[in-house]
């Protein structure tokens, strides 16, 4: 478990009570409970009436976090759920519930305001959080995880890196990407046999890499006239055949971008 804890508060101090300790902390009783501030806003961005199946498979997955998490010590736990309006190009409904932890901890005694001070209170901010996606991988096939808009298959395609596997966990197999920059694991629920990545063969890859660099090489000879510097000899004069061809080549494919043609070099000429 990974936490970042970070608290602000005025200064002062109180001497009016005992003050806590972090044994206390640690046994300190907690629950899972609503976030009912942060669902309020996410409800009021939706521009869709609520999915009666989807809300139920919500209270269903907020269920199974409760009946996995029954001795809840020294952590209050927060959620809220999410749903998203589906692309004019599907009508796959996305939704997504998300819960996030925050550790109790003995506020000083010193430096602190006295409502605080000496007491056990939830951190403020959190590195734990549990994710349940539906219909989508989430984070997964984000941006960060993609080779980039411009390495795509030859039909367009986004590329996508598989996260490395860490094991298995009852029976599933147990990715452990990165997550803004923070260790994370997630496991894959489909149908059987239905993975939802498909493998990229070295030959596709190999094609989308020449995809790019010919659109790079057809950029820079579409830039370069036949009186372009890159196709001139070194005494300033286009090239002639009796002293021999002077090719620039793109260093990603090796093709020449100025090539000899009626005794004179012409860009991309053959």
């Amino acid at each position: 478990m990974i936490l970042a804890m970070a608290l602000i508060f005025a200064p002062g101090r109180t001497l009016a009570q005992a003050p806590c300790t972090d044994e206390q902390a640690r046994q300190k009783q907690g629950r899972l409970q609503p976030d009912s501030h942060e669902q309020s806003q996410l409800s009021a961005r939706a521009h869709m009436t609520p999915d009666p199946v989807a809300l139920k498979k919500i209270d269903e997955t907020i269920a199974l976090l409760e009946q996995s998490l029954p001795d809840f010590k020294g952590v209050e736990g927060h959620y809220w759920h999410e749903m998203f309006d589906p692309s004019p190009a599907s009508h796959t409904f996305r939704y997504e519930v998300t819960a996030a932890f925050f550790d109790y901890f003995c506020v000083p005694m010193k430096n602190y305001p006295p409502g605080v001070a000496g007491k056990v209170q939830p951190a403020d901010e959190t590195g734990t959080w549990i994710y349940f996606s539906f219909n989508s991988l989430g984070w997964l096939v984000n941006e960060k995880a993609s080779l980039g808009k411009e390495l795509r298959t030859v039909g367009g395609e986004t590329i996508f890196l598989l996260p490395k596997e860490n094991g298995e966990w009852k029976g599933h197999r147990l990715f452990a990407p990165l997550h803004n920059g923070q260790k994370a694991e997630a496991i894959l629920l489909t149908a059987p046999n239905h993975f939802p990545f498909k493998p990229l063969s070295r030959e596709e890859f190999l094609q989308a890499r020449e995809k790019v660099a010919l659109n790079h090489l057809n950029e820079a000879r579409a830039k370069l006239g036949p009186n372009s510097t890159a196709c001139r000899d070194d005494t300033g004069g286009a090239a002639e055949p009796s002293g021999g061809p002077r090719l620039v080549r793109y260093a990603a494919t090796g093709q020449a971008l100025c090539e000899r043609s009626r005794g004179r070099f012409a860009p991309g000429d053959r």
